[in-house]
């Protein structure tokens, strides 16, 4: 005997089971609507969450290129979608990476006018804005410190298109993947690069450091990180491009090489926005 239907409370369609085939909405069990219900379905909700969201960081730390291939071939019940993935990776690496000393992504003005290829010039901009304001350098760092930390939390979003045009490029001529599934790809890179290079890699150097590693600034991090960015690359490349070890390790060199440029790049947008915003 055939069950009775009932009209979807979405789009009024019969509804001959607990789904609606028409919308996909679920009907409400006779007891639902209770307290019981309601928490035995909040704590599903936050176990599943949770679960997901290990399994994310697993897969992305330890199976390279794994979320994407997944997310790009329609298996996405298991893991957080891309963009989920990298603003998790962006939270965890402004809470944690005071910790690690290193200022990857978190450009103080000390770093900016100091350190960078293009510092001079910089530094003598900002000499001639306190002349004529009258202000201190330390007020004004303080300020612009405070600033560039808040920008630079959205200005990470723009590293992935950036690696995705690089990957769509090397890739333009077979044509495996369109540009959008090269930016999960990239997505993908960047919260790899957040959470496990710059919070888990330059914490390693940091305490190698405090036991007696001699320390050469950020080329102490460099020679740490870029060989392990480097392994992730070329091990995702070969499983999401399906290439061969040479051909994903040359393209791996390639996008690992790019690092350096698109970090300075990126550190002076976040100073002259800042600057101007101050």
């Amino acid at each position: 005997m055939e069950s009775q239907s009932r009209p979807c409370p979405s789009c009024a369609a019969p509804v001959p089971g607990a789904y609606c085939g028409a919308c996909g909405e679920r009907l409400l069990g006779a007891d639902e609507l209770t307290v019981r219900a309601q928490l035995a379905q909040l704590v599903n909700g936050l176990f599943n969450i949770d679960g997901r969201v290990l399994r994310s960081l697993f897969t992305l730390g330890f199976r390279p290129g794994g979320l994407s291939y997944d997310y790009c071939r329609g298996a996405r019940v298991k893991h957080l979608k891309p963009v989920q993935v990298f603003l998790l990776a962006n939270v965890a690496y402004f809470l944690l990476q005071p910790y690690t000393g290193f200022n990857t992504f978190r450009s103080t003005l000390t770093l900016q006018i100091e350190q960078q290829l293009y510092s001079e010039q910089l530094a003598e901009l900002v000499r001639a804005r306190l002349a004529a304001s009258g202000e201190s350098l330390a007020d004004f760092a303080v300020r612009f410190d405070a600033r560039a930390d808040s920008y630079a939390r959205s200005l990470l979003i723009l590293l992935a298109p950036l690696y995705a045009v690089a990957l769509w490029a090397l890739d333009l001529r077979a044509r495996r993947r369109t540009f959008v599934e090269a930016l999960v790809l990239a997505t993908h890179f960047v919260a790899f690069m957040l959470v496990y290079n710059y919070l888990l890699g330059l914490n390693a150097v940091r305490m190698a450091i405090d036991f007696g590693l001699p320390s050469y600034g950020e080329i102490t991090g460099s020679m740490v990180t870029l060989p392990i960015l480097w392994l992730w690359c070329t091990l995702a490349l070969r499983r999401f491009y399906e290439l061969s070890s040479a051909r994903a390790a040359a393209r791996a060199a390639v996008i690992t090489g790019l690092l350096l440029p698109i970090v300075v790049l990126y550190r002076f947008v976040l100073f002259w926005i800042t600057y101007w915003s101050v």
